[in-house]
């Protein structure tokens, strides 16, 4: 392997930073690692293989950086609330990312199925479901009935909503071998006794036109169960699932996941109506982290949109300040994005005909809560010994 490295002519703000790291994986095969320093100006470092082409390498990802970092100085994030956490005084240093799951690991609470995909057990797991229990009690107190979110939907669901047609690539599809006697005689022939890994060349599968797609965002579900509705007052709705998302390269640890669970909240409602909701789940991430004395911020924030619409949706997310996050601070390296919560506007109600019983087309906003970053968040910031953490999360893990 070699690499290839760029400084950049100015500063790049942390979610640019992060839509770098992340997308620059898909702008060539060859690219096998991607590191953007955190000085300003930053260095990109790109990983790749003895005999890559260098001059179209270089081409390609200087092509996508100046796509991705247009227009930064016009709309910076704004942070809204910060939170200084528990009182710094006999309170262990933060653990970063890597240390923490090395940690979790070598207590039998984590292990890792593949890369992205992990088994809880012991505190992780306690901690785990405990927050999930915190999260969906927090939004029946919203007023949000429980709705059953599967991790399975179809393909035409995220085609109408739009979410293929901007993260095509992250799309975890499911397929399957046709229905054929001797397809199956053949797949089982194949396998040698000590195999270790599936091989479906050459036999006929679904896969160039699969019908599901493993649930990238919890709330996708959410909008065809209320197609063609006339909402005579908000409607509140809450659920969990496990969502999925491939990451390529950029998958690490606990912080980037391919699978990982989600409480959501939804609002469908007048415009009005959805606004003064957004406002009571900012509220609520501000109480979560006083709460568990968690130091965070809640920020105005976008997406890590891929690499072609990239500046365009974050100038549009950060100027009407559609987006927030709740970020914690895992001490080393950038903070983790536990929460966001977010407007859609009539996107969602256009797409699936929702509209007010009094005339005109409901708005719609969410709010989802990432279980596993708030656990790596408890983890690094009060360490694995339940004893020193706070009295709220003792709570949360005693059930």
């Amino acid at each position: 392997m070699k690499t290839l490295s760029f400084r950049l002519d100015s500063g790049l703000p942390a979610d640019v930073r992060e839509s770098l790291r992340k997308n620059l994986y898909w702008t060539d095969r060859a690219v096998r690692g991607v590191e953007v320093s955190d000085e300003d100006p930053a260095t990109v470092t790109i990983t790749c293989p003895e005999g890559t082409d260098e001059e179209r390498l270089t081409a390609h990802v200087l092509a996508d950086v100046a796509t991705m970092t247009a227009e930064l100085g016009q709309f910076p994030s704004r942070t809204v609330y910060e939170s200084p956490g528990e009182p710094a005084a006999g309170r262990p240093a933060p653990l970063p990312p890597d240390r923490v799951l090395g940690e979790l690991t070598a207590r039998g609470w984590v292990s890792e199925e593949l890369a992205g995909s992990f088994v809880y057990t012991g505190l992780m797991a306690d901690l785990y479901y405990g927050l999930e229990h915190t999260f969906a009690e927090t939004a029946r107190q919203l007023g949000a009935r429980e709705i059953h979110l599967p991790a399975l939907l179809g393909t035409g669901t995220l085609l109408r909503s739009g979410y293929l047609a901007d993260n095509a690539h992250a799309g975890n599809y499911v397929f399957h071998l046709h229905e054929d006697r001797e397809l199956r005689s053949r797949f089982a022939a194949a396998l040698p006794p000590d195999a270790t890994e599936v091989d479906l060349g050459g036999l006929d599968t679904s896969a160039d036109r699969p019908e599901a797609v493993l649930s990238p965002a919890a709330c996708q579900p959410v909008f065809p169960a209320l197609a063609g509705r006339r909402l005579t007052g908000p409607v509140r709705l809450t659920g969990y699932t496990r969502c999925y998302r491939y990451e390529s390269g950029a998958t690490h640890g606990l912080g980037r996941a391919r699978e990982f669970g989600v409480r959501e909240i939804v609002c469908a409602g007048s415009e009005a109506e959805v606004a003064a909701f957004r406002d009571e789940l900012l509220a609520v991430c501000r109480t979560l982290l006083e709460r568990f004395g968690l130091r965070g911020k809640v920020v105005t924030a976008s997406d890590p949109f891929f690499i072609d619409t990239s500046a365009r949706y974050r100038a549009f997310q950060l100027s009407f300040e559609l987006k927030h996050e709740v970020q914690l601070d895992l001490g080393q390296g950038p903070p983790v994005a536990a929460a966001s919560v977010n407007r859609h506007g009539d996107h969602f109600a256009q797409a699936w005909d929702i509209g007010l019983a009094g005339g005109g087309t409901a708005h719609s906003c969410c709010m989802g809560f990432g279980i596993d970053r708030w656990c790596l968040g408890v983890f690094s910031q009060f360490g694995c010994e339940v004893e020193q953490w706070p009295l709220s999360l003792r709570k949360v893990v005693a059930g």
